[in-house]
């Protein structure tokens, strides 16, 4: 019996995939580095795009369990479910890393800082008073979201010769970055039009522990409904794809070699442990202040 997508759960998986060691800390890892790599990360539920890939990474993983993976099975539907919500950790994630950073410079007006970052795309430049091109898409924000909602997810991705996964380890990061880039701009707007507000995301305690909250979107009237949402400043495909293709042309440019550097300078930062960590970031994310999940992608 097929169900919707959003109706499958890890039960639903054939028996061999219910294990957790392989499903949660291969496959979707693997699904997950083969995501960041892609051009456009707000097409990756079209299962034209996602199948095929997702078939080559379940058939290397399991290569003793008959099961044809299909648009329609419980393996694409709880995979799907998984990408939505790694897509939707990156505004999540964005907002408590700028939310950390202004609570961290309180003796600057925040509206003005936020609008100076803003102008000229000045957020992606590693040294934020000097932009130079060659080093966009390397600031301590970018570095920071690309660490935590991405990299870390990927951490015991497997060998898949047919996708050439080595490679994408070293430097697929075309859709992760143009996220990255689009969801600081986003957390960005947000806080200018003072539309999210914070309880407690990182307010430090004692030693080394943080205490974790969630950033939590105002919401707005919406003129078609009537009605009060937090829609208009959600970061989703209607909202945010428009603007994010343009960092993919960017990144698009850009070759392998600089991709692998900006790789590097992430991973530098995963292994970072304390206060710096990004431990302080992945308890703090929730996809009430990220992406609103549209139904329509659930649909058969």
């Amino acid at each position: 019996v097929f169900r919707s997508r959003s109706a499958y759960h890890h039960t639903d998986l054939p028996p061999p995939c219910q294990d957790q060691c392989h499903w949660r800390k291969i496959l979707i890892p693997t699904v997950l580095l083969w995501c960041g790599s892609q051009t456009n990360i707000w097409k990756l539920t079209d299962a034209k795009i996602l199948l095929p890939a997702l078939t080559e990474i379940f058939t290397t993983i399991y290569p003793n369990v008959k099961y044809k993976v299909s648009a329609q099975g419980s393996i694409y539907g709880v995979v799907v479910q998984h990408v939505i919500e790694w897509r939707s950790n990156f505004g999540s994630t964005a907002l408590a890393i700028m939310n950390d950073f202004f609570t961290h410079n309180k003796d600057i007006d925040i509206m003005d800082l936020a609008t100076s970052l803003l102008q000229k795309c000045m957020f992606v430049y590693e040294h934020l008073d000097k932009p130079v091109k060659s080093e966009a898409f390397r600031s301590a924000f970018i570095l920071q979201l690309l660490a935590t909602a991405h990299v870390h997810s990927t951490v015991g991705y497997a060998d898949v010769p047919a996708l050439d996964t080595e490679r994408l380890a070293a430097c697929g990061i075309t859709a992760a970055l143009s996220a990255c880039a689009a969801a600081i701009k986003h957390s960005l707007i947000c806080i200018c039009d003072g539309a999210f507000v914070t309880e407690d995301v990182l307010s430090e305690a004692t030693g080394s522990q943080f205490k974790h909250g969630k950033a939590r979107m105002l919401k707005s009237l919406n003129v078609a409904t009537g009605k009060e949402s937090t829609t208009r400043y959600a970061f989703s495909m209607a909202n945010w794809e428009d603007s994010t293709l343009p960092y993919v042309q960017s990144i698009s440019t850009r070759g392998d070699n600089d991709l692998q550097t900006i790789m590097a300078m992430a991973r530098t930062i995963l292994k970072k442990q304390g206060p710096d960590s990004v431990e302080k970031y992945l308890s703090s994310t929730s996809q009430e202040s990220g992406e609103e999940v549209d139904e329509r992608v659930l649909l058969w």
